[in-house]
């Protein structure tokens, strides 16, 4: 009907991937800031917000209304709103494919129907209380849910590699391997994990100070990679406490990673 809701931790690409498919299907991606809007608002009327923030974001959201057709909406950050102010969509994400907005004074009901205009939105399973993050019923039977997390499954070692293969344009090294062959690069990745460099083959030719080149800053940036996805999994875990008082840290007391 028209929403689509993305559930995950910070850092999954909800954001990313909306915006990559607003612009490969060339409709305007309107991003509406949840933390701004925040858990007082109820209602899509701007001159309701309570401060400044919170009404040009709605400002934002009515503007899309107004444009009504070849628009994306996309809804940042919805643990932060209130349940009642996300149930404003209902009408628009069902048989109706209407909403009542407010577009410069002025209240106004804006019909959908035959329209291309699609609401996303987008959430951590957590709020920040750590409380697990409760998408309202009515809502959710009229989306398509997807939590990313779930969704990774058997494909983890996929999603680990996407790590690395997102940083090769950025590492002069890497960039030059990637020049040649992008396929190159996973038989180079097993080796730099697993030390077995034994059977590789290459689509394009490499010498050997090349590839040790390659290997030594696969090496790296694998070590990168596995703290990421460490820290990543403690934030899943930690979120999913109620938070209590946090033992103070000790003066001086610093973290450092070393590469």
């Amino acid at each position: 009907m028209g929403l689509l809701l993305l559930i995950s931790p910070p850092g999954y690409g909800k954001t990313t991937i909306m915006e990559y498919i607003a612009n490969r299907l060339g409709i305007i991606f309107m991003k509406i800031n949840g933390p701004a809007i925040g858990h007082s608002v109820t209602s899509l009327d701007p001159e309701e917000a309570p401060n400044a923030n919170a009404r040009e974001e709605l400002e934002k959201l009515n503007l899309s209304f107004e444009m009504g057709d070849n628009v994306m909406i996309y809804v940042d950050d919805i643990q932060h709103c209130n349940p009642e102010f996300l149930q404003k969509f209902i009408s628009l994400c069902d048989a109706q494919r209407k909403i009542e907005g407010v577009y410069k004074g002025r209240t106004k009901t804006y019909d959908f129907r035959g329209r291309k205009v699609c609401v996303v939105m987008a959430g951590n399973p957590y709020t920040e209380s750590g409380e697990r993050f409760r998408i309202p019923d009515m809502l959710a039977n009229r989306a398509d849910i997807y939590n990313l997390g779930d969704i990774i499954g058997d494909t983890a070692t996929d999603f680990k590699a996407s790590y690395i293969e997102n940083s090769l344009s950025a590492n002069p090294v890497l960039g030059r391997l990637s020049t040649k062959s992008q396929n190159d690069l996973y038989p180079m990745l097993k080796f730099a994990e697993t030390g077995d460099g034994e059977g590789m083959e290459f689509e394009a030719n490499h010498s050997s100070e090349e590839i040790s080149e390659y290997v030594t800053v696969l090496k790296k940036l694998i070590t990168v990679r596995d703290v990421i996805l460490k820290v990543n999994q403690a934030y899943i875990y930690s979120a999913g406490r109620l938070k209590t008082t946090a033992p103070s840290r000790p003066s001086g007391c610093k973290v450092r990673i070393v590469i």
